[in-house]
């Protein structure tokens, strides 16, 4: 076999076990229909996600930093409540995620939702940036919205 050959028999070889490993994100009141590549299961996904969190819970907590001000705290928990009522809408089985909202007392200008539904908050965006409660809800729905589609596993495949 030519070079040539070899190296088109790989790169058709490749490009159909790729079609093997995708997956359509579909439904959701959006009616968004978009293929993802994904190497790395969700369970494993949601297991790594979960160790991660911990982690950086308890690195927060042994800085005396985690949910220090409970105002803040209920303030965003009540804000992610109303979030997660809705998360149906997109993904069904997200209702049943083990979510978690957390906020650590840090300067930084931040939130993220993992995999699952484990979201941290700093309380430098809020206070930073004098954040309403719309506003805090435009960026923890930003934030669910990346768990909810996945780019977590998409980018880890």
């Amino acid at each position: 076999m030519t070079i040539r050959k070899i190296i088109l028999l790989a790169v058709f070889t490749a490009t159909m076990l790729t079609g093997c490993f995708t997956s359509s994100t579909s439904g959701g009141a959006l009616g968004e229909n978009r293929r993802q590549m994904f190497l790395v299961s969700e369970q494993e996904m949601n297991e790594a996600a979960a160790k991660a969190y911990v982690q950086t819970l308890s690195g927060a907590r042994k800085k005396g930093a985690l949910n220090i001000d409970p105002v803040m705290t209920k303030r965003v928990q009540d804000v992610a409540k109303r979030l997660i009522s809705q998360v149906g809408a997109f993904r069904e089985d997200a209702l049943k995620w083990k979510w978690e909202v957390n906020v650590i007392d840090e300067n930084t200008i931040n939130a993220w939702c993992m995999p699952g539904g484990r979201i941290v908050v700093y309380s430098g965006i809020i206070k930073n940036l004098s954040l309403t409660n719309g506003e805090l809800a435009a960026v923890m729905g930003h934030e669910i919205a990346h768990a909810l589609r996945e780019h977590s596993r998409e980018q880890a495949s």
